[in-house]
């Protein structure tokens, strides 16, 4: 009988020492996936320097200003640039100021995009004409300091006016340069007339009088999206300039 009540003593701790030790497993396993799983979250937290980097990035993106005009669908900038004094370049820039594509001349406008249009002669190694993005291509490549200019929200109907002027215009000459060129496509679908005179320097004061706005970052496009304007008309095109003629001696 000794031996009996021995032997189901013996068996009842062994059974109690199974019970605890499972459990004690389990509550180990337990804080084992726990600190796994902390452990994994916390690798997929990014680090402080890749909060830095996107916080960055998200800054140094492009971002038109919101239209001020219920039907506004781009707006236009007439700049002036100054290389040294008395010497300049007139150019146009235009922004998409709406959710959708639109077309300006010949390029194609995503949403939060822009383009710069501007005629060159000897700056240029891709031949005299109208060239698209070369400014905006520059900035930050070279001095914008001296940029002022003047700007007009317009409507679809007056966007197609001025499609209709950069369609049938490709030229540059020593006195119908760039002021004629961005001159005329800024008077062809806005309500501000400028008076188109050869030498920059005229056109910047005019620009000066009528200073209402600024550019503080410019759409800075690929490489490839650089142009140079060929012909006029239906047959117009665009290629994609030459890296000569993007060299910092070709100033603009």
């Amino acid at each position: 009988m000794k031996k009996i009540i021995a032997m189901i003593l013996s068996l009842s701790i062994v059974f109690s020492v199974c019970i605890i030790g499972s459990a004690g497993y389990e509550n180990i396993a337990e804080n084992v996936e726990t600190i796994e799983t902390a452990e994994e979250i916390q690798a997929e937290e990014p680090t402080g320097e890749e909060q830095e980097e996107e916080k960055t990035e998200d800054e140094n993106a492009y971002h038109v200003r919101p239209a001020q005009k219920a039907n506004s669908t781009a707006r236009i900038y007439l700049c002036s640039k100054l290389n040294f004094p008395g010497v300049g370049h007139i150019f146009i820039y235009v922004e998409n100021l709406t959710d959708e594509p639109i077309k300006v001349g010949q390029i194609v406008l995503e949403k939060d995009q822009a383009v710069s249009m501007g005629s060159f002669g000897f700056q240029r190694s891709d031949g005299w004409g109208v060239y698209y993005n070369t400014e905006s291509y520059l900035y930050g490549k070279e001095d914008y300091s001296s940029l002022i200019c003047m700007s007009e929200e317009i409507d679809s109907a007056h966007l197609a006016k001025l499609n209709k002027f950069l369609e049938g215009y490709n030229f540059w000459e020593l006195f119908i340069n760039c002021v004629f060129f961005a001159v005329g496509a800024w008077n062809s679908c806005t309500n501000t007339f400028i008076l188109p005179i050869s030498f920059p320097v005229f056109c910047r004061t005019q620009i000066n009088a009528h200073k209402n706005d600024k550019i503080t970052q410019m759409y800075i496009p690929e490489r490839d999206n650089v142009y140079h304007v060929k012909g006029t008309g239906s047959r117009q095109s665009l290629v994609v300039c030459s890296n000569k003629s993007l060299k910092k001696n070709n100033r603009i």
